[in-house]
Formats: C-alpha cells, sequence, structure tokens
C-alpha cells in the first residue's frame, strides 16, 4: 500500500488513530454480524423446516432489531427446545451485552482532540457518545488488550449460538422426517 505524505505531524497521528480505531471496531463488529447472521438462520429454522420458506423468512428478519431478535430467540427456546433452556438465561446476558457494546463502538465517535492525540498510548482509542436521554458527554478509553477480552465472549457466545443451530436443525429435521 502506498504510504499517504502528511503536512505535519498532527495529521499523521489522525490518520494513525483513524487506522487504529477501523482495525479495533472492525475486528468486533465482524463478529457482531456473524452472530446477528446465526440469530436470523436460527429463527427461521425454528418457524420453518423448508429451506426455502427459511431462506423467504430471513429477508424481512435482516430488518429486525437484534435486541428483538434475541427476546424472540430466548422465548422460542425455552418452548420449542426445553432442553436448551438452561442457556436461555445466559445466552440473553451475553448476547445483549454484545448488542450494547456493538451499537457503542457503531455510534460514537472518534477523539481526534489534539491534545490527547500528544499523549495517547498506541494501543489506544477514545470513543465519545452522547446517550440518550441526558445527552451529556461520556469518553471511553479502549485498548486493544480489553478488546481482545470483549472478541473472545463475543466468541464464546457464538459457540453457544452454534450449538443451538445444531439442535434447532436437527429439530427441524425430525420435522421434516416425519411429514
Amino acid at each position: 500500500m502506498k504510504r499517504i505524505k502528511y503536512p505535519d505531524a498532527t495529521s499523521e497521528k489522525i490518520h494513525a488513530v483513524w487506522e487504529l480505531s477501523g482495525r479495533m471496531r472492525g475486528r468486533y463488529m465482524d463478529r457482531a454480524i456473524v452472530t446477528d447472521g446465526i440469530i436470523d438462520s436460527i429463527l427461521s429454522e425454528l418457524l420453518c423446516c423448508e429451506e426455502q420458506k427459511q431462506n423467504l423468512l430471513r429477508s424481512p428478519l435482516t430488518k429486525v432489531s437484534m435486541w428483538v431478535k434475541i427476546q424472540f430467540l430466548v422465548a422460542a427456546l425455552d418452548k420449542l427446545l426445553p432442553d436448551k433452556s438452561s442457556l436461555c438465561c445466559e445466552l440473553k446476558k451475553e448476547a445483549d451485552n454484545m448488542r450494547d457494546f456493538r451499537n457503542m463502538l457503531a455510534h460514537s465517535l472518534l477523539d481526534v482532540d489534539l491534545k490527547w492525540l500528544e499523549e495517547r498510548p498506541q494501543d489506544q482509542i477514545r470513543l465519545i457518545s452522547f446517550p440518550f436521554p441526558k445527552g451529556d458527554r461520556e469518553s471511553m478509553l479502549l485498548t486493544e488488550a480489553e478488546l481482545s477480552k470483549k472478541i473472545l465472549r463475543s466468541d464464546r457466545l457464538l459457540y453457544k449460538l452454534l450449538e443451538i443451530q445444531n439442535a434447532v436443525h436437527a429439530r427441524a429435521q425430525e420435522r421434516l422426517e416425519k411429514r
């Protein structure tokens, strides 16, 4: 990749923090997107056992908020797969945590305050948000090490969802065979 020439050191520092922010946020957002897709897949298979109908159902599911999907998934698992209900409470908490952190990453501004950029550790970004309803400015420091811990938690959630997806798929296959 061609290196950009900056007019001054400040511009280079701003670019460096933008690059780091993109890498850090992107790593987590990628997992959130995969998680959302797996939840869509589980919900569509819980509701329809035929693949063509599942695919049709996935389209409107992409328009539903993750909060609604999580609520529906937990309720559906509790009713339709009672042997997996022990995972429900834990799954809801982990999925809500993932959703909240994902929303914070997606909707916060990157702090490019020049004074802070001068003192900033190289593995750290600072995000600024204005939470509703107060609207007061809040900032959050995020290091690559902290992000890695959150990614590990999101990976554990993904593995639980894959386990549930396998159970839901097995249930759908049984329903098809009974027809």
